[in-house]
């Protein structure tokens, strides 16, 4: 377990992760509502929130270049993505048509016609990007919770070129970019971009307030007196929030796969508890072995195949070879 990591950042993602599973049981088992709902859109939100401040963190803290930093984050992502969208693929002849709800049936509507373009957009993790009067529910297609880890890639695309333009443009820059960003987020404006673009907010400027928000914590926590404290919290927490990435990505298609053996006349409370009871374990221990094999061997391929650019210096100073850090420079 790394030293250096944020074990507070950590605890919040272990558990934002285990509320979304929660919410994807209660769907499962036929509670869907506004309630439900929220809490998921509150849980994607912190995520987001969380990822505004560490992206933050590490282009202020890091000299990298603009390819290194979107290489080891694509990396990051995308390798426990591949295998969990391999596994719903896999299992999707089991599950198409038994799971009840409105929005299923239009989104493995759109699977079987666009089998292919949800696919290729999925393998860069453009799914997210892609207007939704082209590619139809394509940011859910075939795993559902893998909409968030486009809107993640866009932010990793857009967040070095902004943190470099809002570093020379100050207050005025960062005005222009909160005001669009929150009016985005208005009810009668946002109805309409979803119309358009997500459902579900996956095309980035359709969330990127969370992220401002996240930055924003980031500089006011650091820049100022107080500083975060190092609390001691039980180490399953950590863990928990070390595999959650995993648990997010792998929760979805398990729940599924345990949800096409529950019989459909049985109550509520039941499926309830017969999804969590037999998927939690299954859910555990598969998040973090994608943690062990998956998730942490793909980062540490990222290091290794963008070493050779980071490490590139000056030999004649300490300074940045031009363009190498956004932030820096």
């Amino acid at each position: 377990m790394a030293n250096n990591r944020n074990h507070t950042i950590d605890v919040m993602r272990a558990f934002l992760s285990w509320v979304v599973v929660v919410v994807h049981v209660l769907w499962m088992a036929g509670i869907q509502g506004e309630t439900d709902q929220q809490m998921g859109a509150s849980a994607v939100a912190g995520f987001i929130i969380l990822s505004g401040f560490v992206i933050t963190q590490l282009l202020v803290t890091k000299r990298e270049t603009y390819g290194v930093f979107v290489f080891r984050r694509f990396m990051r992502l995308f390798p426990a993505f591949a295998i969990c969208l391999a596994f719903a693929l896999l299992i999707r002849p089991l599950t198409v048509g038994t799971i009840q709800s409105a929005t299923n049936p239009l989104i493995e509507a759109s699977e079987n016609q666009f089998f292919w373009w949800h696919l290729a957009t999925h393998a860069c993790l453009m799914h997210g990007l892609i207007p939704a009067i082209w590619l139809p529910r394509g940011e859910f297609a075939f795993l559902i919770p893998g909409w968030s880890i486009s809107l993640e890639f866009q932010l990793y695309l857009v967040a070095p070129l902004l943190l470099w333009w809002l570093a020379r443009s100050g207050a005025k820059g960062l005005l222009l970019v909160l005001m669009p960003s929150a009016l985005l987020v208005l009810p009668p404006i946002a109805s309409k971009v979803a119309m358009i673009w997500s459902a579900s907010g996956a095309f980035l400027p359709q969330r990127f307030i969370f992220f401002l928000i996240g930055a924003l914590i980031y500089f006011f926590s650091t820049g100022g007196p107080y500083r975060p404290a190092m609390y001691r919290y039980w180490p399953g927490l950590v863990r928990l929030g070390e595999v959650s990435y995993s648990t997010y990505l792998v929760h979805y298609p398990v729940l599924a796969l345990v949800n096409r053996f529950v019989p459909v006349h049985w109550s509520t409370i039941e499926k309830v508890a017969v999804l969590f009871t037999l998927g939690a374990p299954i859910i555990l221990v598969s998040s973090f072995l994608l943690y062990r094999y998956v998730e942490q061997p793909g980062i540490k391929l990222g290091r290794y195949l963008s070493r050779d650019v980071k490490n590139l210096r000056l030999s004649s100073n300490s300074q940045a070879l031009p363009g190498e850090s956004l932030i820096h420079s």
